[in-house]
């Protein structure tokens, strides 16, 4: 495995830490495998370890190259830098596809919370006018061929009109903060979009159910595909649910682990067409 950290800025605050697989087994040439870049959430304010390397390790282990980006957050987190983290990100993949083994129409994003939102940004505004342009890319280089968005918001009003007084969350960073408009990912879903795979808490305080099925209602408006799973037990930020997300097995749920065989299934047979 090649494990190094690239930077995408060049002050290195974004960055792409990679778990690229051998291309070679007992001196043969494997084929060419699918990609998965990996965002982990922390409401724009910090970035979960929790969703990033033991994410990276468990699809890792399902024959996918993966790939953790640091992206924009905190005050840094201001339109557009984290669209713009995102597309650099998936260029980067791209444009050594061949070098790293990869299959360069085999590239997904895959969000948690925050990075949710980072990633169904990508699926929805990769087309966004001016954008492949500013980042010196070609326009088709930062489109993803799949999004997998875990307990993501799609709509602020949903976050901030939450009447839960009980809940202690951290400042939101300066995207959400802003309110800005391309955080409501929903309002963006058309005939551009990438295929996308949904999973959620039923009961999930943070995040309102309500956002995944908002998502998908708007996939179904224009005959986008998608698959759906939303879990009765389970809380906010279950990661992967397996021991390398918790190794002391307390906040495991067998119920929502089935969410990594599910997704690796519906990533496979989505890439298989």
């Amino acid at each position: 495995m090649l494990h190094k950290t690239i930077n995408l800025t060049p002050d290195g605050r974004v960055n792409l830490r990679t778990y690229i697989l051998n291309k070679t087994m007992n001196g043969n040439l494997l084929p060419n495998r699918p990609a998965i870049i990996i965002l982990p959430g922390g409401a724009f304010t910090f970035l979960s370890e929790t969703e990033g390397e033991p994410v990276a390790l468990t699809f890792a282990k399902e024959g996918f190259h993966t790939f953790v980006l640091n992206y924009s957050i905190g005050e840094d987190s201001v339109f557009p830098n984290p669209l713009d983290d995102v597309s650099r990100a998936i260029w980067e993949v791209r444009r050594n596809a061949d070098e790293w083994g990869i299959n360069s129409d085999q590239i997904a994003v895959m969000g948690f919370s925050a990075g949710a939102c980072v990633a169904a940004m990508s699926a929805t505004q990769w087309n966004t006018p001016g954008l492949a342009a500013r980042l010196g890319v070609p326009r088709d280089g930062i489109k993803p061929n799949a999004a997998v968005i875990a307990y993501g918001a799609s709509l602020l009003s949903t976050i901030f009109d939450n009447e839960d007084d009980d809940l202690i969350v951290p400042p939101p960073g300066k995207i959400t903060a802003d309110r800005t408009p391309e955080v409501d990912v929903v309002n963006y879903v058309g005939p551009h979009t990438a295929p996308m795979f949904f999973w959620h808490n039923r009961f999930d305080k943070y995040v309102p159910v309500i956002n995944p099925i908002l998502m998908a209602e708007a996939m179904i408006k224009y005959k986008l595909p998608f698959e759906m799973h939303i879990f009765q037990s389970g809380e906010h930020g279950m990661s992967v649910c397996n021991e390398l997300f918790d190794p002391t097995g307390e906040k495991m749920d067998r119920g929502v682990a089935l969410w990594v065989p599910l997704c690796t299934m519906w990533l496979k047979n989505l890439f298989a067409k």
